[in-house]
């Protein structure tokens, strides 16, 4: 009965170990995606993303796209 005991008590260190390691891990990377969202001010990746990608529009895309609106504007009346 001793060696059980003790088999039960290694196989549940072993299993808190894995507990704690995994908490320990998803604190890093919660902390880790808090900084990235306090570097862009709060608002998220997904809006600088949206700011990134209309500064790499050229002037021809900034035209066609704002024909579109016009367009259906104009068809709308």
């Amino acid at each position: 009965m001793q060696k059980n005991a003790n088999e039960l008590d290694k196989v549940r260190t072993e299993r808190l170990s894995a507990a704690d390691a995994q908490d320990k891990a998803a604190q890093q990377a919660d902390a880790a995606a808090r900084a990235q969202a306090e570097k862009y001010g709060g608002r998220g990746a997904f809006v600088s993303g949206l700011n990134r990608r209309a500064g790499e529009l050229d002037l021809a895309d900034r035209l066609r796209r704002g024909r579109r609106n016009i367009e259906r504007e104009q068809s709308a009346y």
